[in-house]
């Protein structure tokens, strides 16, 4: 019978078989000799406690690690752990930090640029809101305009729109690319489309608002006209 194991580029085993014969396609196995024991694997216990391997394959056989270096191995993989889990990876790195800069000139943003950069902004969450502070929630991008607090004004979300308008007002894109989807004004000259402005109907089409209106296409057409 022959002994196949299955290592790594280090000879770390990870697996001990003795088979009649193998299939292995993906060249996963490396044949190491032969044996006449069919329970020749049994005798090895191939992971420690905490999944380190106990055997590498050296100078053509299976060594037994010794447990200086389990216990290097056991510390780098704490290391690795430790890094991954408190060291953002470069990627993140470069996205928080454009996210922070952002932010910080958010401020001077017109409202096209602020829906465009509507991904650096946080979701919507019951919290303490300042004016000029940004969320989005079903995909439309909010901006707060009446400070407030949901710990004593727990009825203030998204669910309850008549009171949410007196807080939030939805950002109308000045173009079609910035249009989002239809809101429907509940607090006047705050919320209202003006004349300029887009927005994605129900049905999937965009439309340019004509004048100011708080009205929907359905209400009064002549407020609004398709986008080709």
């Amino acid at each position: 019978m022959d002994i196949y194991i299955h290592c790594n580029e280090k000879g770390l085993i990870f697996e001990i078989i003795v088979p009649y014969k193998i299939s292995d396609e993906f060249g996963y196995y490396k044949k190491i000799g032969e044996t006449d024991d069919p329970n020749f694997a049994r005798q090895y216990t191939i992971f420690d406690e905490l999944g380190v391997p106990n055997y590498k394959y050296s100078g053509g056989e299976i060594v037994k690690r010794t447990d200086e270096e389990k216990a290097a191995e056991r510390k780098a993989r704490q290391d690795a752990l430790l890094q991954k889990r408190y060291i953002q990876s470069i990627n993140d790195s470069v996205n928080t930090f454009v996210q922070s800069m952002i932010l910080k000139e958010s401020a001077s943003f017109d409202v096209d640029m602020k829906i465009k950069t509507a991904g650096v902004y946080d979701k919507w969450a019951a919290g303490k809101y300042e004016v000029g502070d940004i969320r989005t929630h079903a995909g439309q991008v909010w901006e707060c305009w009446t400070a407030h607090d949901n710990a004593s004004n727990p009825d203030i979300t998204p669910d309850k729109p008549q009171t949410w308008a007196n807080f939030w007002r939805p950002l109308h894109g000045k173009s079609p690319e910035t249009a989002r989807p239809w809101t429907k004004p509940w607090a006047g000259t705050t919320d209202m489309y003006h004349a300029g402005e887009y927005m994605v109907w129900t049905d999937g089409t965009i439309k340019k608002c004509l004048r100011d209106t708080v009205y929907s296409p359905d209400e009064y057409a002549a407020d609004w006209e398709d986008v080709e």
